[in-house]
């Protein structure tokens, strides 16, 4: 009888254990299968695109149909019309011409003002993207069936979200929070969409004032610069970080803080710093597997030719040999340069320097293309082929044309008695 309760005794120990550890797993993100830091197709973020804004991603390919978010709506080319189409298949739906704001949220493709918290991409076969709800008032990230049915909310209230990004089944996003004291607290969370859990994973939070002001994963890191606390006749320092998704650590890059990220080329990080303090800022490529750091000759030559014309680059493209940068004369045309790597302008985008905060880097069909969102009169999204930029050609394939922005952004009426805070 001893022996028998001793042998219950510790087959509990042992269930107690084995669910403690499964508690504590579970409050975790799940392990990758693949640790490399290979880029993987239909899996990870897409490397090519670092908008100078740091905006996050709005556009994503499945299936062969190409999905994007424009002012307030979601659309959709397929391989077929290659034509943009509001996702949403009501018969009697007006879309964006719908001049009720009662009835703006009943358009299936009406995302409300999601702005700056703009997700987009896909997992599994399914869509996600942000939406604002109607009923509580706050941004959701929402999963829908490519067409856009059975839409529903998998991660509630992400109004504060500063930066974001989807990288191999999973949402890394920056939170910033401001009390009214002035006290600020600025969070990097990671949701699993592979393993749905109640509440994110915590990665690491500062409240000293610092803020994540890039977010950028590649392979099995996620890179994210801190930005310190900005001290008067000092200024503020940059750190880069990157979180390793197999180890759950955290480590540093084997070079001085404030480097600028520009992004990733030939699977290599592109920083700008001053580490040669005569040469002033330079372009630098951190290579992943020997963490060796070389001069990004290229680039850097091209830099110093264009000064000062050049105001700000939009983007390094992985595997592409050309840049975009805005001259200082963009204002009022807002023309987009494109130049390749002897640093000869080869191409002039009119009218497309204003989407640089949106504009990506898609493939489609077999094609590579620059996306640019063009506020010229009518308002035009475009698709330009990598490879004609390149010679020259400018011809874009026209996804979309609307008679002024606005009317892709209307507001809509929320039922206030629904609102909760």
């Amino acid at each position: 009888m001893k022996k028998l309760i001793n042998l219950i005794y510790i087959a509990l120990v042992v269930i107690c254990i084995i669910l403690s550890l499964s508690a504590c797993n579970s409050s975790r993100i799940p392990k990758s299968s693949n640790y490399s830091d290979e880029y993987l197709e239909g899996e990870d973020f897409n490397p090519s695109t670092v908008s100078w804004l740091g905006k996050p991603h709005g556009v994503t390919v499945l299936d062969d149909t190409l999905y994007f978010i424009a002012g307030h709506y979601l659309f959709f080319a397929d391989a077929k019309s290659q034509e943009a189409k509001p996702l949403c298949f009501k018969p009697e739906c007006l879309h964006f011409n719908e001049p009720d704001p009662y009835k703006v949220p009943e358009c299936d493709a009406y995302l409300g003002n999601v702005y700056i918290q703009t997700i987009l991409g896909h997992c599994n076969g399914k869509l996600y993207f942000s939406c604002l709800n109607q009923k509580t008032g706050h941004i959701d990230i929402v999963e829908s069936k490519p067409d856009g049915s059975e839409r529903k909310s998998v991660l509630s209230n992400i109004d504060d979200l500063a930066s974001v990004c989807f990288h191999r089944g999973v949402f890394y996003y920056v939170l910033r929070t401001v009390e009214i004291t002035g006290e600020q607290t600025t969070s990097l969370l990671a949701y699993s969409i592979l393993a749905p859990q109640k509440e994110p994973y915590k990665i690491i939070e500062y409240t000293d004032g610092s803020t994540i002001e890039t977010l950028l994963p590649y392979g099995a890191s996620v890179i994210f610069s801190k930005d310190e606390p900005y001290v008067e006749e000092i200024g503020s320092d940059i750190e880069l970080h990157r979180y390793n998704i197999k180890s759950g650590e955290i480590l540093g890059f084997p070079f001085e803080a404030n480097a600028h990220i520009y992004g990733l080329y030939n699977g290599k990080l592109v920083v700008q710093m001053n580490i040669n303090k005569e040469e002033g800022p330079q372009f630098w490529e951190y290579n992943f597997s020997d963490k060796s750091l070389t001069l990004c000759e290229w680039l850097d030559d091209f830099y110093q030719k264009q000064q000062p014309a050049v105001t700000l680059y939009d983007q390094i493209q992985e595997d592409i040999t050309f840049a975009f940068f805005i001259g200082e004369d963009y204002q009022p045309d807002y023309d987009l340069y494109v130049v390749n790597r002897d640093g000869d302008i080869t191409a002039t985008l009119e009218g497309a320097a204003w989407g640089t905060t949106t504009s990506e880097t898609v493939t489609w069909l077999g094609k590579t293309y620059y996306m640019a969102y063009r506020t010229l009169d009518p308002f035009s999204i475009c698709l330009y082929e990598n490879g004609d930029l390149l010679q020259g050609k400018v011809e874009p394939l026209i996804l979309l044309q609307v008679d002024g922005f606005g009317k892709l952004m209307p507001a809509a009426m929320l039922p206030a008695y629904d609102v909760l805070d």
